[in-house]
């Protein structure tokens, strides 16, 4: 009697402990295909636990995001349970700097009880990795079974970046400035913002549970000179918060910013998109001159804020900044840039000089040169050793061709000699070297011709040197210059 007493005991033990180790299942049933690597607050894919038809004891089952740090705004009410298991609903606590959820389930579960954790984001920003895996482990009473491998779930299957390029699809825009002070407005141009991979974009009703706004685009304009504005059109489906771009002030530093929202489910979630967004370069009213230089456009996607900000998380989606630009316009001088290779006189040679202002031509308002005119600077070094001096016409000046008042007007032509010039500039002496000749309007071209007017004459044109502010010479060991 005895004997068997024990034997039943031991039966007994062996059926409890087979009923307390029992399976559970895990998957990802809507695993994320791509999220962007620079998401601070990104949705991961759920986790489904499957209990198996044995009937599993309640458990402790600890969650852990990969070390990545786990920001929805409210965990509390953004990530949710769906789903029974024994007796309740099972209860979770987050540990937000870890990245890890403990799930408490209780009771014993009906056969193939199922149940659901929901909405959890993570930040991926720096993480270096190229998937986002959940490991889990249980306390006590649950084998984890089927579906992983290594206890170990996959919810996000790559990253990659928000946006793949910006870049000007239209010609840089070339906004010359008319020395008369007269305002020129760049013909409209565009430029795009390239999708990193498709659903990438998304408005706020896309962006997931827990979203405080949609995949925004920060645009920020450098280079914009005073005395001139960028106006914006927003591609269709989205808005701007400012739709004119002004230089950055300390009264309004933000001037130079506006942000892109998309605002309607026009995203297509299913395939890589373009945004087409159309420029206009203007001067604002004030007279030129205006700076020179290039005006670019960079791009991010914002909001930007810490994964775990002291006060706690705000928004989600959110970013780090990473930035993509393009030059959309170039502002130039209204001037050009002519370089004399050759200048004497000496021993009976001088050199005629000759410059065309061509802002007069036959090709239309539409696509001709804009009529503008001014005055002509020379810069004179001689190979003599001494200093560099320069000379700008005015009344009175020597030659043929300018207005009383020294200047080159459109469609005029100006000619002079080097010792004209020279003597004007109260130099007396022989000089052999080169020059510049800065003329007060673009579109103008020269020649020089070296001539002892009796039976040699030999003549180059002068060559055209680029805007500096939009080539520079410093940053060129040589050029190659066109007439």
């Amino acid at each position: 009697m005895r004997i068997k007493t024990i034997l039943t005991g031991a039966a007994a033990l062996l059926f409890v402990q087979a009923a307390a180790y029992a399976d559970i299942s895990v998957s990802s049933p809507n695993k994320v295909a791509t999220v962007i690597s620079t998401d601070r607050a990104t949705i991961v894919g759920d986790l489904r636990f499957t209990a198996d038809a044995k009937g599993a004891v309640g458990d402790t089952i600890v969650l852990r995001y990969a070390g990545l740090p786990i920001t929805n705004v409210s965990p509390s009410t953004n990530i949710t349970i769906t789903g029974i298991f024994g007796d309740n609903v099972p209860t979770f606590s987050v540990d937000a700097t870890k990245g890890e959820i403990t799930i408490t389930t209780t009771g014993t579960a009906d056969p193939a009880a199922t149940f659901t954790l929901k909405d959890v984001r993570v930040s991926v920003d720096g993480s270096g990795l190229s998937s986002v895996k959940v490991t889990l482990t249980t306390v006590a009473n649950l084998v984890i079974v089927g579906g992983v491998f290594g206890n170990e779930v996959e919810v996000v299957s790559a990253l990659a970046d928000g946006i793949a390029e910006v870049k000007t699809t239209t010609d840089k825009k070339t906004i010359v400035l008319a020395t008369t002070g007269a305002k020129i407005s760049g013909d409209p141009g565009e430029f795009t913002i390239k999708e990193g991979f498709k659903n990438a974009f998304k408005d706020p009703n896309q962006a997931g549970v827990g979203a405080t706004q949609g995949t925004d685009i920060q645009l920020t304009a450098t280079g914009i000179p005073t005395k001139v504005s960028i106006t914006l059109t927003a591609p269709a489906g989205t808005s701007l918060s400012s739709t004119t771009l002004k230089p950055a002030t300390t009264a309004a530093p933000k001037a130079n910013v506006t942000t892109l929202s998309f605002t309607t489910t026009t995203t297509d979630l299913t395939k890589v998109e373009t945004l087409k967004i159309g420029f206009t370069v203007v001067t604002t009213g004030a007279t030129p001159p205006i700076a020179a230089g290039v005006i670019s456009i960079t791009a991010t996607l914002v909001p930007i804020e810490d994964p775990l900000p002291t006060a706690g998380p705000t928004k989600a989606p959110k970013f780090s900044q990473k930035d993509l630009s393009t030059d959309i316009a170039a502002i130039i001088s209204g001037t050009t840039n002519l370089f004399l290779p050759f200048l004497v006189w000496d021993s009976g040679f001088d050199t005629g000089i000759e410059i065309a202002n061509t802002t007069a031509d036959p090709f239309g308002t539409a696509t001709g040169a804009t009529a503008q005119s001014g005055t002509i600077t020379f810069h004179f070094w001689a190979n003599d050793g001494t200093a560099g001096f320069s000379y700008t016409t005015t009344t009175g000046s020597p030659g043929t061709g300018l207005t009383g008042a020294g200047v080159l007007a459109s469609g005029s032509t100006y000619t002079v000699l080097v010792s004209e010039l020279l003597n004007a500039a109260g130099r007396t002496t022989a000089f052999t070297g080169y020059g510049f000749a800065i003329v007060g309007s673009t579109h103008s071209h020269g020649a020089i011709f070296v001539s002892n007017f009796k039976d040699f004459t030999q003549g180059v044109p002068a060559l055209v040197v680029p805007p500096t502010s939009i080539q520079s010479r410093k940053l060129q060991a040589f050029e190659q210059l066109a007439p």
